[in-house]
Protein backbone atom coordinates (compact mmCIF):
# COMPACT_ATOMS: atom_id res chain seq x y z
CA UNK A 1 0.00 0.00 0.00
CA UNK A 2 1.69 3.88 -0.57
CA UNK A 3 0.19 6.93 0.86
CA UNK A 4 -0.13 9.98 -0.29
CA UNK A 5 -1.09 14.03 0.70
CA UNK A 6 -4.29 15.10 -1.06
CA UNK A 7 -6.17 18.14 -1.28
CA UNK A 8 -9.80 18.06 -1.92
CA UNK A 9 -11.07 19.46 -5.55
CA UNK A 10 -14.53 18.99 -6.13
CA UNK A 11 -17.27 17.84 -3.55
CA UNK A 12 -20.68 17.07 -5.52
CA UNK A 13 -23.74 14.89 -3.85
CA UNK A 14 -25.10 12.00 -6.23
CA UNK A 15 -27.86 9.73 -5.79
CA UNK A 16 -26.10 7.14 -3.89
CA UNK A 17 -24.15 9.33 -1.79
CA UNK A 18 -21.35 11.84 -2.22
CA UNK A 19 -18.49 11.66 -4.68
CA UNK A 20 -15.53 13.47 -4.20
CA UNK A 21 -12.47 14.84 -6.62
CA UNK A 22 -8.69 14.38 -4.65
CA UNK A 23 -5.94 15.34 -6.06
CA UNK A 24 -2.50 14.68 -4.88
CA UNK A 25 -0.26 16.99 -3.55
CA UNK A 26 3.09 15.14 -2.79
CA UNK A 27 4.94 12.08 -3.90
CA UNK A 28 3.74 8.72 -3.49
CA UNK A 29 5.62 6.94 -0.60
CA UNK A 30 5.37 2.67 1.07
CA UNK A 31 3.02 2.51 3.52
CA UNK A 32 1.49 0.14 5.73
CA UNK A 33 -2.28 0.34 8.03
CA UNK A 34 -1.45 -1.61 10.71
CA UNK A 35 1.48 -1.07 13.18
CA UNK A 36 1.86 -4.59 14.30
CA UNK A 37 2.01 -7.72 12.10
CA UNK A 38 -1.05 -9.75 12.12
CA UNK A 39 -1.35 -13.93 11.96
CA UNK A 40 -4.41 -16.08 11.14
CA UNK A 41 -4.08 -17.89 14.71
CA UNK A 42 -7.27 -19.77 16.69
CA UNK A 43 -6.97 -19.45 20.35
CA UNK A 44 -9.17 -19.75 22.91
CA UNK A 45 -9.55 -16.55 25.04
CA UNK A 46 -12.03 -15.02 27.50
CA UNK A 47 -13.14 -11.44 28.05
CA UNK A 48 -14.34 -9.99 31.39
CA UNK A 49 -15.97 -7.08 30.85
CA UNK A 50 -14.91 -4.17 33.52
CA UNK A 51 -17.71 -2.56 33.70
CA UNK A 52 -20.71 -5.16 33.51
CA UNK A 53 -18.90 -8.34 34.45
CA UNK A 54 -19.61 -9.82 31.77
CA UNK A 55 -17.87 -12.53 30.81
CA UNK A 56 -17.51 -14.34 26.78
CA UNK A 57 -15.74 -17.30 25.42
CA UNK A 58 -14.10 -17.78 22.28
CA UNK A 59 -11.50 -18.64 19.69
CA UNK A 60 -9.45 -16.12 18.00
CA UNK A 61 -9.11 -15.47 14.00
CA UNK A 62 -6.15 -13.50 14.16
CA UNK A 63 -3.40 -11.69 16.44
CA UNK A 64 -0.85 -9.16 16.67
CA UNK A 65 0.74 -7.09 19.33
CA UNK A 66 -1.64 -4.44 19.35
CA UNK A 67 -5.13 -6.49 19.17
CA UNK A 68 -7.08 -9.85 17.83
CA UNK A 69 -10.16 -10.91 16.16
CA UNK A 70 -12.07 -13.31 17.07
CA UNK A 71 -15.38 -15.34 17.63
CA UNK A 72 -17.25 -15.64 20.68
CA UNK A 73 -20.11 -18.29 21.69
CA UNK A 74 -23.49 -17.07 21.47
CA UNK A 75 -24.77 -15.92 25.11
CA UNK A 76 -27.98 -14.02 26.00
CA UNK A 77 -25.99 -10.88 26.53
CA UNK A 78 -24.39 -8.49 23.98
CA UNK A 79 -20.84 -7.17 23.89
CA UNK A 80 -20.61 -3.31 24.64
CA UNK A 81 -18.91 -1.71 21.99
CA UNK A 82 -15.91 0.57 22.98
CA UNK A 83 -16.13 -1.04 26.89
CA UNK A 84 -12.98 -1.87 28.95
CA UNK A 85 -12.28 -5.39 28.69
CA UNK A 86 -9.59 -7.93 30.52
CA UNK A 87 -8.77 -10.69 27.99
CA UNK A 88 -7.09 -14.05 29.40
CA UNK A 89 -5.59 -15.48 25.97
CA UNK A 90 -4.51 -19.43 26.29
CA UNK A 91 -0.95 -19.18 24.76
CA UNK A 92 2.11 -21.89 25.27
CA UNK A 93 -0.26 -23.66 27.60
CA UNK A 94 -0.77 -20.72 30.03
CA UNK A 95 -3.30 -17.99 29.85
CA UNK A 96 -1.95 -14.47 29.41
CA UNK A 97 -4.04 -11.70 31.30
CA UNK A 98 -4.24 -8.41 28.31
CA UNK A 99 -6.07 -5.52 29.00
CA UNK A 100 -8.34 -3.83 26.08
CA UNK A 101 -11.12 -2.43 24.85
CA UNK A 102 -13.91 -3.92 22.47
CA UNK A 103 -13.39 -2.01 19.25
CA UNK A 104 -15.84 -3.73 17.01
CA UNK A 105 -18.72 -6.23 17.79
CA UNK A 106 -21.05 -7.65 14.93
CA UNK A 107 -23.60 -10.22 15.78
CA UNK A 108 -25.43 -12.93 14.55
CA UNK A 109 -28.15 -15.90 15.73
CA UNK A 110 -24.82 -18.43 15.77
CA UNK A 111 -22.47 -15.43 18.08
CA UNK A 112 -20.39 -12.37 18.11
CA UNK A 113 -17.38 -11.33 15.58
CA UNK A 114 -15.07 -8.89 17.65
CA UNK A 115 -12.40 -6.80 17.39
CA UNK A 116 -10.19 -6.38 20.61
CA UNK A 117 -7.49 -3.28 20.58
CA UNK A 118 -5.20 -3.72 23.44
CA UNK A 119 -3.91 -0.90 25.69
CA UNK A 120 -1.64 -0.36 27.89
CA UNK A 121 0.13 -3.68 27.02
CA UNK A 122 3.87 -4.27 29.07
CA UNK A 123 7.00 -4.17 26.75
CA UNK A 124 7.59 -7.57 27.75
CA UNK A 125 3.73 -9.12 27.06
CA UNK A 126 4.00 -7.07 23.51
CA UNK A 127 7.25 -9.07 22.95
CA UNK A 128 5.80 -12.42 23.73
CA UNK A 129 3.26 -11.72 21.40
CA UNK A 130 4.75 -10.55 18.51
CA UNK A 131 7.27 -13.87 18.85
CA UNK A 132 4.46 -15.82 18.82
CA UNK A 133 3.02 -14.04 15.63
CA UNK A 134 6.28 -14.50 14.02
CA UNK A 135 6.48 -18.21 15.15
CA UNK A 136 2.88 -18.76 13.42
CA UNK A 137 4.10 -17.14 10.49
CA UNK A 138 7.12 -18.93 9.99
CA UNK A 139 5.67 -21.95 10.58
CA UNK A 140 2.34 -21.55 8.08
CA UNK A 141 4.90 -20.76 5.74
CA UNK A 142 7.02 -23.80 6.37
CA UNK A 143 3.93 -25.93 5.49
CA UNK A 144 2.57 -23.28 2.68
CA UNK A 145 -0.15 -22.55 4.12
CA UNK A 146 0.30 -18.99 3.36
Amino acid sequence: MHTVLARVALRWPVRTGVRWQVLPIGTTEPGNRRDAVRAPLRLRFQVTERGSGAVFRGRTTDLSENGMRGRLEATSTAPSEGAPVDVGLLLRGAVFPLPGRWQTVIGDEDGWDVAVAFTDLAESMADLLRSHVFAALREQRRLSLL
